[in-house]
């Protein structure tokens, strides 16, 4: 997963940002997430921060490579931290605030009464919104289908949505 980043990030350093639509955006906000009994003996929901660094390459499809942190201070304490490659679309011209993603993505979660760490791939599907250009925060509703699987265990299912809100912040060098 990480030589794809590096690659990514080395094919779009030589891409030419002269164009208006072409920017770099760093989405930064708070991620609530729930994940359902399964997992641990509670149901839990961790809250941490939500990052994406995107490379917008036209007006409707934008890469971003994203990492998430959050944890959960109850019974058990949570650490969950995820990170790999967005794809996002904005679908209708008249809707171009709205927008899905897709990636896949890394999830590694470490218990507080359990000895090591977890590691899961995790699938990820969003809607989300954008307020405006102007009004550059956003709101994310994500599903992630995720597996955690240690040799001949059975799968566990990690399965959990969250909901994340923040601001983009352009860092391009053409504003």
């Amino acid at each position: 997963m990480k030589k794809i980043a590096i690659f990514y990030m080395i094919l779009f350093f030589f891409f030419n940002y002269n164009s208006k639509a072409n920017q770099r955006n760093f989405r930064l906000g708070y991620s609530l997430s729930y994940i359902p009994v399964g997992f641990s003996q509670d149901k839990l929901s961790p809250l941490g921060i939500f990052s994406r660094y995107e490379f917008r390459l036209n007006k409707n499809f934008a890469l971003g490579i994203q990492s998430n942190y959050r944890f959960y201070n109850g019974k058990q304490k949570l650490h969950q931290f995820n990170y790999g490659l967005v794809l996002q679309h904005h679908l209708l011209d008249k809707l171009e605030n709205f927008y899905i993603s897709y990636g896949l993505l890394m999830q590694m979660l470490k218990l507080s009464d359990t000895n090591g760490y977890g590691v899961a791939h995790d699938t990820r599907f969003a809607v989300g919104y954008q307020l405006s250009s102007k009004n550059p925060y956003f709101i994310e509703l994500a599903y992630h289908i995720s597996r955690l699987r240690h040799f001949t265990d059975n799968n566990k299912n990690l399965d959990h949505f969250t909901v994340s809100i923040g601001r983009d912040i352009d860092i391009s060098s053409n504003r």
